[in-house]
Formats: structure tokens, C-alpha cells, sequence
């Protein structure tokens, strides 16, 4: 197996982009497309290598897609493992919700108090669980020689260095044992690992030599993180509820806890693998740990047999963004890239900001430092992102760590600032942020509430960068029905589409008169309606329209709510900026691997900030500033300053210089011929909210909707009649499962 090169990248040094390139370099230099394989934690990063791949081989992006290893870790493993996909238990599907109704009476969910929520709060930390490799085995501090020759039996027929990862899957350290009474011999055949009092510890195999009554063994603790799922076992406390069964040591007398410390949690969680078994299902980790050789059906971590293949034709792997693996994924990548000729981890790990889903920065980390002794690390230290100012500020934040190793970054753009912002100057020039490339940033969604009624009430467009959490400008449907109204009030022609749209969303009567013949919104709610735009005001009340409807086109009686809104945005803002809004608003967890001119974060009171990790605070902070291209501005609330309150504070401890002014917002905002601003492609979890495909060659682009079959509220559902001129498809795209 050969060793890794690592190449580690500060922010905005482009490192997906180097991946890119050495991916070309290893086409270009001969081998095919089947013998280079990409593996990264998004989705976003793999389709463009099999974008850049496709361009230098001539072969369909398709065939890459499907038969070629740019996959993420979860994908590769599901393909090695040749998992189907009805054999996935996604709680989000309607197949995935049918197995928890099935086996559990009900679905996880977040309603508060309910079984449904604390079954979700089991099965996350169980997943956060196995990422880390937790094991949820107690052991007693008081053993038999006997007990432990039972206990350490080995699980596993390959010997400890055969596995992925040396020494069973973790770092360890070595154990010595004692007994009074006789001498044990270490057989170096496999790992167990064991969990007491906070502490994770390795044990080695055991065989006596002569027998003895009692035994102790000191150990070395390789891990000193608290269980997510279960809590903390207590050797000697003889008041707890959640213990369920206890014995006392034959030997010394002392309570011995056993492993159902935590009772009903575990066994929800063991019920949870025993029906995956049963039925054979899989979730998401169970491919990784499948594939990777750990089993989790009894509640624990143990060394199995990895199951599927990994992939012999493979010379030269590809990690990218390698400090948001755990260490589940780590074994699945050692695995696959085994049998390759060079192997290239790439990332950064003060970028490391998921480790509250199970992610492991010290492992990058260690690698660095081997491939640092080898001579086989390469650092990107130059950034094409980040102005010299927001470099500067970024480093101060990662000096706060004694322990940290300089990277020596230096910027490749043009002069920028960095400077403290007060809150109430921040709402007084809010009205000039539409229209310009900005970010705005937050510890959580809570600590966004206050800019977004800012934007609200002053009716800028905004759009949110996170999957979970959308905006109410996120609306096309509502923004189409507006252009078909403006469209219709100047006498533009309108589709049979736009019509549709109408009718559906006008009632049949206001202020007691008929808005439409009877019958007209059942009738249109059933057709297929073409995209052609052949219908014309005069026209409509050959379609249903009565004086009413014309009332309310006139006078702007339908201008209520968010169509009010949309339609004075599209007065002050423009369509284009109501469609694709420059303001993005987001977590620092969801803009990882974004970019804006002109960033604002909000240093509010946040109760996360003084509850996390400080390493991965000091990265989020890192993280946060450097979304920078041009201006950062941490927003400060004087009101959270003087209560004391903890506040996410993305810049250096000691900096106090506010900016009055906000000059920048003084400059010209370029047309959209003149735009050229470019947004770093998001290579993580969190993406930008993909937008439909529009039609720009139509003055008004009112019809924003493609014509394929639609679900969800308001979206185009099938027609029992279908018109001759529709050129609607019946069926929507799909798309490949195991794009996780």
C-alpha cells in the first residue's frame, strides 16, 4: 500500500481545483478513465470531475457517472457493495417511512414530546455514534484472568496490521496487564475496544498461562470523548435509574455496571439493527461500515469481515476535502484506495467544521505531519479569494492556538477591509444591499431572525444557502403568476400555462361576483396546457373570465401578501435580482466553500458558540471570515455586548476598530453584462438552492416554470385530458439514487 500525498490548501487556494488538475495530468499522462478515482464529501465536487473528465476523454458524463469511481465515499461503498436501491431506508421517503411505521408504530420526527422525536433523537446520535466508531461495551474495572480471556476473544480472522486501518481501526497504544498470580501472554491477533468512565481504552487478546482467581490490567486511554448516545457508567454508584442490571465482583465486592447502562436508548438502537437485519435494509452508514469492516448489530463497535469489493483497477485516488471524514469513513477509504499506486488526500484541516455529525480533523492532521517527515506534503498557500486584510484577520484567528502551524498564506487579489459594524449602522444602510453580491452569515438560524425582518421590511429579495431553512422569496410560482398579471395589465400575449396559473390561484368569487364562468377552474386544473404564448387579453373571456377578473387586473386587486411584494421588488429591483437573489443569507456551516463581495456576519448572542468544541469554534470563526472576496464586516449588537452574553465572534480578540461609513456601498453596481463576479462552486454538505432553467430571451420571463411534471403545492401535476399543443412529458427526471 503505498503512502499518501497530502496537499493542504488554506481557504480560497483552490483546492478542489488542483484536484482537478491532477486529474487531468494523470489523463493526460496515459491512464484511462476507469484507472483514476474521486472521492469527496460532496456531491457538487465529483460532478465536476466528471465534467472536466468527460471534456479530455470524449467519453458521455453519463458512462462516467455510472460506470467510473467519482463518487462520494458513500456512493463508492454502496457500489462495491452493489446495494439496491429498495434496499435504502431513507427516512425522508415514503418506502423509508413505511419501515419505521412498520417496526417502530411511528416516524421520526422533530414534534416536540413525542416518541416520534425522541426515536429521531436516538437514531441521530446512533449515527453520530457509528461515525465515530463509539463502542457502547462496559467493561468492569475487576476481572477474572478467566473473564478476560472470555471477553477478548478474538473477532476477527485477520490479524491487527491486515486491517484498513492499523491497530483495529484507532490509534492506540499499548496495554500492559498485571496479575498477582501468573504472567499472560499478549497475542497481537486483534482489538477490542472498551469504554469506562469517559475514556476509551484498547485491549489485546489475552490467554493465561496458569489459572488465577483475579486479575487488573492498567491501560492507556486513546480517546477522551463522551459518549453521544449513552451516558456515562459509574463503577461504584449504587443510585441510578438507568442501570438495569448490575452484579456485584466475586473478587472485591464492587458494583459492576453493565453494558444496558442506558437502557431503553439501546435497546432502540439495537432494535433498529435487528430489524435492518432482518429485512435486509440498509441506511446510509451501514454501507460505509459494511464496506469498511465494522459491525454495529449488537449495539458496539466490533472488527468484522469487509463485505464487497473494493476495486483492483484503480491507480491513482483522488480525497478531496479529507478533514470532513470520520473515521468510519477513513476505514472505507483505506479500503478502497488499497491496492492503488498513488493516493492524494487534499483539504484543510482549520476548515473542519462538521464535527458535530461525526467528523474527525486529528486524522488529517496526523497524516499531515507524516507526509511533512517524508517529504510527500504540499501546501497551497496562495489565495484568489480572500483580500491581503481578510488573509491577515484569518490567521490572527488561528494563531489564538498555540499549536498551530503556519501555513504562510498570502493573498492574489486586490485590496480589501475587515472592521467591526454596528448593529444599528448596519440597518441604516440595508436598503443598498439589493443588487449587490453579499452574504449574510450567522452562528445559527436563531441569530439570523433580526437581519432577515430587516430584509423583509424593507422588501429585498433574498435567497437562503441552506437545504433545511428556505426563504419566502423562494416563491417561482408565486413570481410567475405575478409577470402573467404584469404581463396581462400591459397587454402582453400569455401561454395556456399562464392561464392555468390564473385560475388556480384567483378564487371563483370576490366580493360575491363570479371571477370565472362555472366550471372553468375544474376544467383548466385538468388539462395539459402548452408554453406557447397565443392567448391575448381580448381573448379571455372566451376562456372563463368575467367582468370581475378584469376589475381585479385593472385596479391591482391582486396585488396582496408576497405578490405585493414580489411585484414592488420587480419595480426597484428588477426581475432579474427578484429571480436570483444577490443577497444569501446562511449559517457558517451552510456557506462552506461559498464566496460574496461583501460578507456580513452577525456576532449575536448564541448560546453554540460557548457550548462547542474550541477547535472547531476557532475553525467556524476561520471558516466565516474568509467567505470574503472583497469586505468583511462583523455586525455587533451593542445590547449582547453589555449583558455579557457569549456571541460568535469571527474576527481577532483583541480588534475594536468599527467602520461608520460603509463607502463600498457607495460604488456603482455593475450591470448584468458588467457582473463578472464568479462564486467558488459549493463542494459541501449545504448547496445553494438550485434555480429552474428560465427563458432569457423573453422580455418579462414571467414563464419561469419548465414544462415537465411537477409535485409538491402548486407545481404542474398530470392532466386527465391532455391538449393537442401541449408538449408537456408525463414523467419527471429522476435521479440516481445514491447521490447521497
Amino acid at each position: 500500500m503505498n503512502e499518501w500525498n497530502v496537499v493542504i490548501g488554506v481557504a480560497g487556494a483552490g483546492k478542489t481545483a488542483h484536484a482537478m488538475g491532477l486529474l487531468e495530468q494523470k489523463l493526460h499522462e496515459g491512464l484511462r478513465w476507469d484507472q483514476i478515482g474521486f472521492l469527496s464529501f460532496s456531491r457538487a465536487a465529483c460532478a465536476e470531475a466528471v465534467s472536466r473528465a468527460a471534456r479530455i476523454t470524449g467519453e458521455s458524463e453519463d458512462r462516467l457517472r455510472n460506470d467510473g469511481w467519482f463518487r462520494t465515499v458513500h456512493a463508492a461503498a454502496a457500489r462495491a457493495l452493489q446495494v439496491r436501491s429498495g434496499d435504502v431506508i431513507d427516512p425522508e421517503t415514503k418506502s423509508g417511512k413505511e419501515f419505521f411505521q412498520e417496526h417502530f408504530g411511528v416516524t421520526p420526527n422533530d414534534d416536540a414530546g413525542t416518541f416520534g422525536q425522541r426515536l429521531k433523537s436516538v437514531l441521530d446520535k446512533w449515527a453520530i455514534d457509528r461515525q465515530r466508531i463509539y463502542p457502547l461495551w462496559v467493561e468492569s474495572d475487576c476481572l477474572s484472568c478467566a473473564d478476560l480471556v472470555n471477553r477478548s476473544r478474538a473477532r476477527t480472522r485477520f490479524a491487527v496490521d491486515s486491517h484498513p486501518i492499523r491497530g483495529g481501526g484507532a490509534p492506540m497504544r499499548n496495554v500492559e496487564k498485571h496479575c498477582q498470580f501468573c504472567r499472560f501472554q499478549v497475542q497481537k491477533t486483534a482489538f477490542l475496544y472498551t469504554y469506562r468512565a469517559k475514556t476509551f481504552f484498547s485491549t489485546d487478546t489475552l490467554t493465561a498461562q496458569i489459572d488465577c482467581e483475579t486479575a487488573n490490567f492498567s491501560v492507556t486511554p486513546i480517546y477522551s470523548k463522551e459518549l453521544g448516545l449513552a451516558p456515562p457508567p459509574s463503577v461504584e454508584c449504587e443510585s441510578t435509574a438507568r442501570v438495569r442490571a448490575e452484579a456485584s465482583c466475586p473478587n472485591c465486592g464492587r458494583l459492576i455496571v453493565s453494558g444496558d447502562d442506558y437502557g431503553e436508548k439501546r435497546d432502540t438502537a439495537v432494535q433498529y439493527e435487528r430489524q435492518k437485519s432482518l429485512f435486509g435494509k440498509y441506511d446510509f452508514t451501514d454501507m460505509v461500515a459494511k464496506f469498511a469492516g465494522v459491525d454495529f448489530s449488537t449495539g458496539f463497535a466490533e472488527i468484522d469481515t469487509p463485505m464487497g469489493d473494493a476495486p483492483d483497477d484503480v491507480k491513482v485516488w483522488l480525497v478531496d476535502e479529507a478533514q470532513d471524514c470520520s473515521q468510519l469513513l477513513w476505514l472505507a477509504i483505506e479500503r478502497l484506495t488499497a491496492n492503488a499506486d498513488e493516493r492524494y488526500l487534499l483539504g484543510d484541516p482549520y476548515q473542519a467544521v462538521y464535527g458535530f455529525i461525526g467528523a474527525d480533523p486529528t486524522e488529517l492532521l496526523r497524516r499531515q505531519e507524516i507526509a511533512r517527515s517524508r517529504g510527500t506534503l504540499g501546501v497551497l498557500a496562495r489565495s484568489w479569494r480572500n483580500p491581503p486584510e481578510v488573509v491577515e484577520w484569518g490567521e490572527q484567528i488561528l494563531s489564538e492556538d498555540p499549536r498551530y502551524f503556519s501555513r504562510q498564506p498570502f493573498s492574489e487579489t486586490e485590496s480589501g477591509s475587515v472592521a467591526l459594524l454596528q448593529w444599528e449602522q448596519f440597518t441604516k444602510r440595508a436598503h443598498d444591499l439589493a443588487g449587490r453580491s453579499v452574504m449574510i452569515l450567522g452562528r445559527t438560524w436563531y441569530s439570523l431572525d433580526k437581519p432577515i425582518k430587516i430584509l423583509n421590511s424593507i422588501g429585498i429579495p433574498w435567497t437562503s444557502v441552506s437545504e433545511k431553512h428556505s426563504s419566502k422569496w423562494d416563491c417561482p410560482q408565486k413570481i410567475a403568476y405575478v409577470l402573467t398579471m404584469r404581463d396581462l395589465k400591459q397587454r402582453k400575449p400569455i401561454s395556456e400555462q399562464d392561464w392555468r396559473r390564473i385560475t388556480k390561484q384567483l378564487p371563483a368569487k370576490f366580493r360575491s361576483e363570479p371571477v370565472f364562468s362555472r366550471g372553468t377552474k375544474s376544467k383548466w386544473d385538468k388539462l395539459a396546457c402548452s408554453q406557447d404564448l397565443g392567448i391575448h387579453y381580448n381573448q379571455l373571456h372566451e376562456l372563463g373570465a368575467e367582468p370581475m377578473f378584469f376589475q381585479i387586473l385593472d385596479e391591482d386587486l391582486w396585488k396582496t401578501d408576497m405578490f405585493l411584494l414580489i411585484d414592488n421588488a420587480i419595480e426597484q429591483w428588477g426581475i432579474a435580482n427578484v429571480r436570483n437573489p444577490s443577497v444569501r443569507i446562511g449559517t457558517a456551516h451552510s456557506v462552506k466553500g461559498m464566496e460574496a463581495d461583501i460578507v456580513y456576519c452577525m456576532a449575536l448572542s448564541t448560546e453554540a458558540s460557548a457550548k462547542s468544541d474550541p477547535h472547531e469554534e476557532r475553525c467556524l470563526r476561520y471558516v466565516a471570515v474568509t467567505r470574503a472576496a472583497k469586505h468583511f464586516r462583523l455586525v455587533v449588537d451593542a445590547a449582547d455586548t453589555y449583558r455579557g452574553k457569549p456571541v460568535f465572534w469571527p474576527a481577532p480578540l483583541n480588534f475594536s476598530t468599527y467602520d461608520r461609513s460603509q463607502e463600498y456601498l457607495d460604488e456603482r453596481i455593475p450591470t448584468a453584462g458588467e457582473n463578472h463576479q464568479t462564486s467558488e462552486v459549493p463542494w459541501d454538505l449545504d448547496s445553494e438552492i438550485p434555480r429552474r432553467s428560465e427563458d432569457h430571451d423573453r422580455s418579462s420571463g414571467h414563464h419561469l416554470l419548465p414544462s415537465r411534471t411537477l409535485h409538491g403545492d402548486g407545481g404542474e401535476t398530470p392532466r386527465e385530458q391532455a391538449n393537442p399543443n401541449s408538449d408537456s412529458p408525463a414523467d419527471e427526471d429522476q435521479t440516481e439514487w445514491w447521490d447521497f
